[in-house]
């Protein structure tokens, strides 16, 4: 496996947990791991069955070349029996086609994002070169795994309709609904007699000005009112600048990454997503676990578990619409604790056992053979 999750090595991380489980799944993994020297990891054995890499490269230029290196001398000390399975299309997808071409082993790609969302290779340079590689690795594939229907019909519209393509997403088996909270928000932040949260990435795809500008217009009319982002990111100080800029100090704070985000979902009034893309958007999910009604954008899970008939949903990009929903929330507060209850109910009615789970996950990869 190739990946970008430096998180891999910290042993206990949610990461590190669920790649032991995974290892349990086949007779070996070995998992490398992009990584800068000045980064200094080490190869280390995660579990019995597990093994990770990290490639130690000078550069973020030489992650390719570093990872597929490595690889190749995993291979070569048993050449039987392997498949390679890439984080993504992009660079790690490039280690992958390597492997297949020089080495003939079978080749899965998965796929988290969105990645034909116009909005995606708007956000760099970068994203419009990372679609060009995707062109090239992506008809190259044996099997893909994706995380959501939204996912699937992209590859079927632009690439092979033949290859075999399944729907699984990440799964976190949790058990938020039956955790107690350690603490209530309203009691925590008395000042507000409304609490919207969000748990994002600080970053341009999540579109957070827009939540913002939505908030400003809220303020206005119910003064009351309180937005908490929990999430870290390069835009963190751009965001700051733009709160104090739109005088929502009193009305807006930012926690930076939480542990217990269970305790904020569950004591919450609402969850705002304004997302620009998103592959599937776990963290949707996971307030639904937590009977927060959901406020959202059209990505990710939407149009499958989660849909308008227990989600408040508007377009990509309309801050008209997030603003129109969040009112919807504060004046009918009877009404958006019906939704965060719907959304409940489907959800735990739609979420597989593990055991199920983790056999999904090792066909998704065994079938590229």
């Amino acid at each position: 496996m190739i990946s970008t999750d430096r998180k891999l090595f910290e042993k206990g991380s949610d990461v590190a947990i669920r790649m032991a489980e995974y290892g349990e799944l086949f007779d070996e993994l070995h998992v490398v791991v992009f990584s800068l020297k000045t980064h200094r990891l080490k190869e280390m054995r995660l579990s019995d069955k597990v093994l990770l890499y990290p490639t130690n490269a000078l550069t973020k230029f030489d992650y390719v070349l570093n990872a597929y290196i490595i690889a190749k001398d995993i291979v070569k000390q048993n050449a039987d029996g392997w498949v390679i399975s890439t984080q993504d299309p992009f660079e790690t997808g490039l280690v992958g086609y390597l492997m297949k071409k020089r080495m003939n082993i079978p080749f899965n790609i998965q796929m988290h994002g969105d990645f034909w969302s116009p909005y995606f290779k708007e956000e760099s340079f970068l994203n419009r070169i990372r679609l060009k590689i995707g062109r090239i690795t992506i008809p190259q594939a044996d099997c893909i795994r994706v995380v959501s229907m939204r996912i699937k019909k992209s590859v079927k519209k632009y690439f092979n309709p033949n290859v075999p393509v399944v729907i699984l997403p990440i799964a976190e088996f949790n058990d938020i609904q039956n955790r107690k909270i350690a603490f209530d928000l309203h009691k925590k932040y008395s000042q507000f007699d409304f609490i919207a949260l969000m748990t994002s990435r600080l970053e341009q795809v999540k579109n957070i000005e827009m939540a913002l500008a939505a908030f400003k217009k809220i303020v206005e009319r119910h003064p009351g009112a309180g937005l908490l982002i929990l999430g870290e990111g390069s835009r963190r100080s751009s965001l700051e600048s733009l709160v104090a800029k739109l005088n929502l100090t009193k009305h807006v704070i930012f926690l930076g990454w939480q542990r217990d985000i269970v305790s904020y979902m569950k004591s919450a009034n609402v969850f705002l997503n304004t997302s620009n893309h998103e592959g599937y958007c776990l963290t949707l999910i996971e307030a639904a676990q937590a009977k927060c009604p959901i406020i959202t954008t059209d990505v990710g899970v939407i149009g499958e578990v989660l849909h308008e008939k227990n989600t408040l949903v508007c377009p990509v990009g309309d801050a008209r619409c997030i603003e129109s929903r969040l009112s919807i929330a504060i004046e009918n507060k009877d009404k958006i604790t019906k939704l965060g209850e719907e959304a409940f109910i489907d959800v735990i009615s739609a979420l597989p056992r593990k055991e199920s789970y983790l056999k999904s996950y090792k066909k998704s990869i065994t079938e590229c053979i």
